[in-house]
């Protein structure tokens, strides 16, 4: 996984976590899932700190119904966050 480096660090903490074995993705997605799949038929989900867009193209590939909005207020991680975005149409 590719990750854009600053002076400050990395631009998202997941990538860090994903490289040192400290993510638990398993968990992770169990929750993405149940939160998902658990809510109301055309909810609207809103991903604030949505980093790179993880858990919200998550929620928009597995509920079409749904209206996501995804808020990133990194510059260098929103940018992340849209080219994830138009990748994953």
């Amino acid at each position: 996984m590719q990750s854009i480096q600053r002076p400050w660090g990395e631009d998202d903490p997941i990538v860090e976590q994903l490289r040192n074995g400290q993510f638990d993705e398993h968990r992770s997605v169990a929750l993405m899932a149940y939160l998902v799949e658990s809510s109301q038929k055309n909810s609207t989900f809103i991903d604030c700190g949505a980093f790179a867009g993880l858990y919200s193209l998550f929620a928009a590939s597995i509920r079409s119904d749904c209206f996501v909005i995804a808020v990133e207020p990194s510059a260098v991680t929103f940018g992340r966050l849209v080219q994830n975005i138009q990748l994953n149409e």
